[in-house]
């Protein structure tokens, strides 16, 4: 174990503990959304706790590639996550508002990985991390579309309906 592999393992350690708070949330805003667009957000939210599910599985096996090991109780997330739980939050917009702001920190903390992982030459753990970067904008640019006009993703499924 060298310490370039160290130090990166505890950069994916304090994301892991980010994207489990992340998730929890997501979760939560599942379960909880109400109102006129409950149907495609409670859809959405899943797709976006599904995703970060696998995501999560992904850095927790990076960290034991690089034979470190990863957190795995619920006490160390919240100890090392600079995300809150966020519990009853309201309505569906002010969800969309907070995942955004959310997924704000896990992109910037990513992008700091890939500048770790690339001058310790660790370009797996680059190209992870780049990958799920990728994805997360899109989720961003999705979730900034909803908030600008979110009756037009409900009546698109209506109008789906009724074709």
């Amino acid at each position: 174990m060298n310490n370039a592999n160290r130090n990166i393992a505890i950069a994916l350690n304090q994301l892991l503990a980010n994207f489990q708070i992340h998730n929890q949330n997501l979760k939560g805003f599942h379960w909880n959304v109400k109102g006129e667009n409950f149907f495609e957000l409670h859809e959405k939210f899943e797709e976006l706790y599904q995703t970060n599910s696998k995501q999560l599985d992904q850095i927790a096996e990076r960290i034991l590639a690089l034979e470190f090991k990863p957190y795995s109780s619920y006490s160390l997330y919240l100890e090392q996550s600079e995300l809150s739980e966020m519990d009853d939050i309201g309505s569906g917009r002010k969800m969309i508002i907070a995942i955004l702001e959310s997924q704000d920190l896990l992109v910037m903390k990513m992008k700091e990985l890939v500048v770790l992982s690339r001058n310790e030459e660790d370009f797996s753990t680059a190209y992870m991390m780049e990958s799920f970067i990728a994805q997360k904008e899109k989720q961003q640019w999705q979730l900034n579309t909803w908030l600008k006009n979110p009756k037009v993703g409900r009546m698109s499924k209506e109008i789906s309906y009724i074709n």
